[in-house]
């Protein structure tokens, strides 16, 4: 039994076991391509994205300073008195499949499972004024909705 073994390799060309390779070569030339090109857009990103880290203190700077100024000449209006601040939250996900915006081409079919539960949390906060943050897990709240809700928080 002979065994052939590579004898030599020339710029396009390569003797193998089984003879000429003209179509690994050509396999090999386009890979070489592909990675050096791969390899030097590599470069040509990497020569416009790093940058040297400045290390300047930033409480030397111009903007920390002039925020300081500012800070310093605000005035805060001090209330006497007692805070009083509530909170709540309230499960909101319907009991029945029902008609959901968002989630592509769904052109007002109702939902078929329930992934998430949906909540309402609100906080009041009270020294004097009330003044009441909402937070709703839905898409959309509608009109009538905001409506319902400002004329209760005005009872409130």
């Amino acid at each position: 039994m002979k065994v052939f073994l590579p004898k030599k390799l020339v710029f396009g060309r390569a003797f193998s076991i089984f003879g000429k390779t003209n179509k690994s070569m050509k396999i090999l030339k386009f890979l070489g391509k592909a990675i050096a090109t791969i390899i030097i857009l590599f470069l040509i990103f990497l020569a416009f994205t790093i940058a040297p880290v400045d290390r300047t203190d930033y409480q030397s700077m111009d903007y920390y300073k002039k925020m300081q100024e500012v800070i310093q000449q605000t005035k805060v209006r001090q209330t006497k008195g007692i805070l009083k601040i509530n909170w709540a939250i309230q499960h909101l996900t319907p009991t029945l499949p029902t008609p959901t915006a968002g989630y592509g081409d769904r052109k007002g079919k109702p939902y078929q499972s329930v992934h998430d539960s949906v909540f309402v949390r609100a906080i009041v906060l009270d020294n004097g004024q009330r003044h009441a943050i909402v937070a709703c897990d839905l898409l959309i709240i509608p009109p009538e909705v905001m409506i319902v809700l400002e004329e209760k928080l005005k009872k409130i």
